[in-house]
């Protein structure tokens, strides 16, 4: 529509510049015409050969011609009518850019007389261009703690037009947050800014999207429009909070240290830093509770640290913090119970007794659990309606008190067979002996403890009831009890002391027991000390806070001993509170660190609160805080009378203002007289970027030569910025309305502020510069502050001459005859005077010249003739001086092509091109690349490659292999090569010309493919000869070289790639077997012995020779036996009472003895056969093994060798072949060496090189 809309308009202003025909003067030869934008090819301009009063009819012969001094074709000459008329479309914001006049300069020139005339076309502005913004999404970032009012600057939008069409309006979408405001300059722009008016919320919404729309004044009118994207940055508003307020915990008293008490957590609302959470003990919990429980600051867990007794504490209460991570940290608090639980060590003795049952026994099932053994048997005969599988779920308890119990899962298969049965059962009654005698020995020693127990109880009551001559009392302790460990007192609440009995040795039969006086031995653990003396004058101080601690009753028990009768007396000593303890806060100094603008009223910080020893009233504090304007004290106290203090925020803060505040916290107790302590709370206040860097003024006004050098100093702006830290480093940086041009002419240091010059300032071009520089410090957002430099450029006569040159008739043809014009030069220069007379030159020796057409033209023609063959193009640089002093001048080259005929064809570089391409390339890849050259210009000169087509193979076409570019000549691979199918391929390609008629010549392209290691190995399965896929037996008798069997593989690859080597994978230092490198034989390397095991299992690895190596392993397994007997002796034993399964194998055995016995009846007659003497006898080299010579079965050539058998008349024969994988391949030396082929078969070999001779 837009479209429609502007051609509309560019047709009804056509009709209106067609009625308004300006004349033209005759003495200047000038014409004016006026034309829109935008105007489509073909549009009427002006009847130009009328106006200029010349004959139509005269055009061609005059050489009329029209230039324009580098503004490119936009208009052209009907000859035959006269009429100028648009050739291509006029973009005025292309031309002209934003000035208000602009006209498209042409000059027409006629010969026979030459003349020169002056045409000028105005290009008149329509609305074609819509406000543009330089980006299409523009981000903020603004704090939530952000205040309303608060304003924030937005890049405008500018519009390519001029005048009315320019004219910018700006709405915002609606949003209850912001709004826009639109300020109008001094020099009519407008500045955007937007202003917050309601508090933002990330929590609520974390990110705003507006549409700020540009709407200019022309007719129709254009939007344009920006995405405003504002992320809201969080604020450190939300603190920790737990899941509960208090935590309750059950924990035995004899836990382990380490273990979990309570896992907590803490989530804030809060993102980034301020959502990062470290948990702490609160500081007003005691020293003991931080003795005895820790807490992971990063995950939360409560673990147990030191020793808990049921009988001194039996719950806990700790007070525990999450505290946020932000710039002024806010915590959440939670409580956690720990409520301490009675436990029964149950390590050994009688409570490590077991007792095992079935969990859940059906009536009737088939299986039962000893109670002491564990052992699982069955209950009676097994049936098919068992099913095929049982699940038994085993409980197994001690008899501690109270009773910990355990279970274990026993899944049973129910099978037909009981091969497997035996196989498993053999395993489990190994692994389950030890199990077994286990509990055995714990019952022997249960009762041996037991009785043992029994004997020294009487043996001690006897002694006891023994009455001495004498006794004697020394220290002791408050209390005296048999010393046998009954009741329920603790270990850490006991300790044995020697008593003086008589005059007879020391004992240890008496205890001391005094429960009220805790003191820490040196092993860590509780002991009593309450030791008394019978001086009555032995009193001492007592402090209660020493004895009890925090506890709200406090007595000493005391317990006196007299004898004559033995009575025993119990005294208590009640210790009462006095007001002794002052409150003392854990610190001198709290120092808090709270930011200004962002911190609300209303915020609270929690303190540490003061600690008095005292109890009940005397502990009772109350706090004061000082005077201050923007602070008060709240304290609260929670269920269990415990107060906690917080410094509330009542007034902003303002850093620039009172940086940090002192304050004087007192804590006041509750006793006669009263006991005060205080802390100082020093509160620093952090900055906030609440401040934006402000210049000293508002506008700048320099003057500058124009020509001045690069680097040369504009003006060193300052700006300063009222925040402390990173708030208040400011860099500067030049507005993003700042046009290219200015930006190309000057740099500002974002550092220091200065603007120096950067690129040429000309006074003819623009005599004065508007920069708009901003100055931002570096907050998150940062704030920018804003000023404009105007710099005013002073003229000095600078200008080198110009030159406009436009070439006609190129290329020149080769047979142009002299004096055809080639190029229009003119030259100007914008000084005045002699610095702006201005002359021309070419230099000489050039088949060209330089012709005068009028006052600062010249028309540059053929001299001679020119041969193309001889120099293609020619370089001609015209240079234009000036008369200043001193000379400027300026230069310019024309590039002068001759014309050429398609005389000459493609021609490669190289008659073959050979590349060598390894197999299995990726399909599409690029393998070479030919390359063809044409002396010929332009399309003659076009070359396009192609593929000559002939078949490969069984008749595929070598294009369903290869593909050529036919512009770049570039040869890929359509589908992968594989070596063992194809190994070269050689092709044709054409290179073809674009001329008439077309040229062509061709290349021969060899590729070669070259093997990949691409096949593994294959391996078959290993043995001896046996086909039995089962272990190899090897006798034990078997003496080193013993071949056992033998690994084949083979590699699909050729040459280095198939090359095979073996070798076992995990080769013990001295293990008896060993496999060839080469041939995969496995022999023996030493004498077997009993210590080998009955077993071997051989893991071989085959790998190739390729790069990678590829590899592949055959596993052997290998029994070792003493004698066929022995073996069929343990098969028996092995079976049991598989009947089915021993008359299988003897069947196999008796079947296996027949084959072979006739096997070797059979060979025995074949020799005889073979080896009757006849005439003549013959011996040559010959094979172990007598088989047919034709070359059948798996053996590799590396495992045979070729002998000549002794035989009748004839000459010596090749037809039978020996294989022996149990023996070496060949004597050393020439010496005799014997193979036993078969049972009675003797075969006498000879090698024919040593005429030495052996028998097999």
């Amino acid at each position: 529509m837009a479209l429609l809309r502007r051609d509309s308009l560019v047709t009804g202003q056509l009709l209106r510049l067609v009625l308004l025909h300006t004349a033209w003067e005759v003495g200047s030869g000038q014409v004016r015409y006026s034309l829109p934008e935008e105007s489509k090819h073909g549009t009427f301009v002006g009847r130009l050969a009328q106006d200029l009063g010349l004959e139509v009819s005269e055009l061609v012969s005059r050489m009329f011609r029209m230039v324009s001094k580098g503004r490119g074709d936009y208009f052209e000459v009907n000859l035959q009518s006269g009429v100028l008329f648009v050739n291509s479309p006029v973009d005025r914001e292309e031309v002209c850019g934003q000035s208000p006049l602009c006209a498209i300069d042409l000059e027409v020139i006629v010969d026979k007389p030459m003349r020169i005339f002056h045409v000028e076309v105005e290009i008149q502005d329509i609305n074609d261009n819509a406000p543009v913004f330089s980006v299409n999404e523009d981000n903020f970032i603004i704090a939530e703690s952000r205040l309303p009012d608060s304003s924030f600057p937005l890049e405008g939008a500018s519009d390519a037009d001029i005048g009315t069409n320019s004219l910018l309006t700006y709405k915002l979408s609606p949003s209850e947050h912001f709004i826009l405001d639109v300020q109008r300059k001094n020099d009519q722009s407008k500045s955007l800014v937007l202003v917050l008016k309601k508090a933002l919320d990330r929590e609520e919404t974390p990110e705003h999207r507006l549409l700020l729309t540009a709407t200019d004044g022309g007719k129709p009118e254009l939007t344009g429009s920006v995405q405003l994207v504002i992320t809201v940055l969080d604020a450190n508003d939300n603190a920790p909070a737990f899941n509960q307020s208090v935590y309750e915990v059950s924990l035995y008293e004899n836990a382990a240290n380490g273990t979990l008490v309570i896992k907590l957590n803490a989530t804030d609302l809060d993102e980034g830093i301020n959502k990062d959470v470290f948990y702490s003990f609160n500081n007003r919990m005691s020293i003991k509770i931080k003795d005895i429980f820790s807490l992971d600051i990063n995950t939360g867990e409560i673990r147990v640290k030191g020793n808990m007794d049921f009988e001194t504490q039996n719950i806990y209460e700790i007070q525990v913090e999450a505290i946020d991570k932000g710039h002024a940290p806010l915590v959440g608090h939670s409580k956690v119970l720990v409520e301490v639980v009675r436990a029964v060590d149950a390590d050994s003795g009688y409570n490590a007794w077991l007792r095992y049952e079935v969990q859940e026994a059906r009536a009737a099932g088939p299986f039962r659990v000893g109670v002491y053994s564990g052992e699982i048997s069955t209950t009676r005969a097994l049936e098919e309606s068992d099913g095929p599988s049982q699940r038994l779920v085993i409980l197994a308890k001690d008899h501690g008190e109270p009773a910990l119990s355990a279970t274990a899962t026993v899944s049973l298969s129910l099978v037909e067979s009981p091969q497997a049965v035996k196989w498993d059962s053999r395993q489990r009654v190994g692994s389950e002996g030890p199990l077994v005698d286990l509990n055995v020995s714990l019952v022997i020693a249960i009762c041996s403890v037991s009785g043992l127990f029994v004997l020294v109880i009487v043996v001690y009551v006897a002694l006891r009831c023994h009455t001495g001559p004498e006794v004697m009392c020394g220290p002791g302790k408050a209390t005296v009890l048999c010393s046998s460990e009954v009741g329920s007192w603790s270990y850490s609440q006991r300790q044995s002391r020697n008593l003086c009995v008589g005059e007879v040795t020391a004992k240890n039969d008496l205890m001391v027991f005094s429960p009220n006086v805790p003191h820490f031995a040196e092993n860590g653990e509780k002991k009593i000390e309450s030791e008394f003396t019978p001086n009555e004058n032995g009193m001492s101080r007592v402090d209660r806070e020493e004895v009890c601690g925090q506890s709200p009753l406090c007595a000493i028990d005391l317990e006196v001993i007299v004898d004559k009768p033995l009575r025993i007396f119990h005294v208590e000593v009640e210790i009462q509170d006095i007001n002794d303890n002052a409150p003392v806060f854990p610190v001198n100094e709290q120092n808090l660190s709270i930011a200004e603008s962002l911190t609300l009223p209303g915020s609270r910080f929690p303190l540490e609160g003061a600690f008095d020893a005292d109890i009940g009233t005397n502990s009772l504090l109350t706090y004061k805080l000082s005077p201050s304007e923007h602070f008060t004290l709240d304290v609260t106290t929670n269920d269990d009378q415990i107060k906690s203090a917080e410094l509330e925020l009542k007034k902003s803060l303002d850093r620039e203002e009172t940086p940090v505040y002192r304050l004087l916290l007192t804590a006041t107790d509750g006793g006669k007289p009263e006991l005060t302590g205080t802390v100082q709370l020093m509160i620093t206040v952090l900055d906030v970027n609440d401040n934006a860097p402000v210049f000293n003024q508002s506008v700048y006004k320099v003057q500058m030569l124009e020509g001045s050098a690069n680097g040369t100093l504009v003006i060193k702006l300052n700006a300063t910025d009222l925040d402390e830290g990173i708030y208040k480093d400011i860099t500067y940086a030049f507005s993003s309305l700042v046009p290219p041009h200015i930006k190309d002419t000057f740099k500002i240091c974002e550092y220091s502020g200065e603007i120096r010059v950067k690129g040429k300032m000309d006074f003819e071009y623009i005599n004065l510069y508007e920069i708009q520089v901003s100055a931002k410090d570096k907050g998150n957002p940062p704030l920018a502050g804003h000023c404009k430099v105007v710099v005013e450029v002073l003229d000095i006569n600078d200008n080198a001459p110009e030159l406009t040159i436009t070439s006609h008739s190129l290329p020149v043809p080769e047979d142009a005859p002299p004096g055809t014009v080639v190029a229009l030069i003119s030259v100007s220069d914008r000084d005045s005077g002699d610095n702006g007379k201005v002359t021309c030159s070419i230099p000489p020796d050039l088949p060209f010249q330089l012709v005068s057409t009028f006052k600062n033209y010249h028309s540059l023609v053929l001299a001679e003739a020119v041969d193309r063959e001889r120099v293609s193009e020619y370089k001609i640089l015209v240079t234009a001086r000036d008369e200043g002093a001193p000379s400027l001048s300026a230069s310019s080259s024309i590039l002068v092509p001759i014309a050429d005929v398609n005389d000459n064809a493609p021609a490669f570089p190289q008659p073959v091109y050979t590349v060598f391409v390894k197999e299995n390339n990726r399909p599409g890849a690029h393998l070479l690349s030919v390359s063809a050259s044409d002396p010929d210009l332009r399309e003659n000169a076009f070359v396009s490659y192609s593929v000559v087509e002939r078949s490969v193979g069984e008749q595929q076409p070598v294009s369903s292999y290869i593909s050529v570019h036919s512009e770049s000549g570039h040869i890929y691979g359509l589908q992968p090569f594989d070596y063992e199918e194809l190994q070269v391929l050689q092709f044709q390609v054409s290179a073809r010309d674009a001329g008439f008629p077309s040229l062509c010549g061709n290349v021969t392209v060899q590729l070669f493919v070259l093997d990949e290691n691409d096949n593994a190995p294959a391996v078959s399965a290993p043995g001896s000869g046996r086909g039995s896929p089962g272990p190899e037996l090897v006798p034990l008798s078997a003496g080193a070289g013993h071949v056992v069997g033998k690994v084949r593989a083979v590699d699909a690859d050729s040459g280095y790639n198939a090359w095979l080597r073996y070798e076992v994978q995990e080769a013990r230092a001295a293990g008896p077997f060993r496999v060839g490198v080469y041939s995969g034989e496995i022999s023996t390397t030493r004498a077997l012995e009993e210590s080998d095991g009955p077993s071997q299992r051989l893991v071989i690895l085959v790998k190739d020779h390729g790069e990678p190596a590829l590899s592949a392993t055959a596993t052997v397994s290998l029994s070792l036996v003493e004698s066929p007997q022995a073996v069929k002796w343990d098969s028996r034993r092995r079976v049991g009472s598989e009947g089915p399964l021993v008359d299988m194998n003897v069947s196999l055995m008796i079947a296996i003895c027949s084959v072979s016995g006739l096997f070797v009846l059979v060979i025995v007659v074949y020799v005889g056969l073979r080896c009757h003497p006849g005439p003549e006898v013959m011996c040559g080299p010959g094979k172990a093994t007598v088989v047919c010579s034709s070359e059948v079965g798996s053996w590799s050539y590396s495992q045979r060798q070729s002998r000549n058998l002794c035989v009748g008349e004839g000459t010596a024969k090749n037809d039978l072949m020996v294989f022996s994988p149990n023996f070496s391949d060949s004597a050393e030396n020439g010496e005799h060496e014997k193979l036993q082929v078969a049972q009675g078969l003797i075969v006498t070999l000879r090698d024919v090189s040593s005429s030495a001779s052996s028998s097999i």
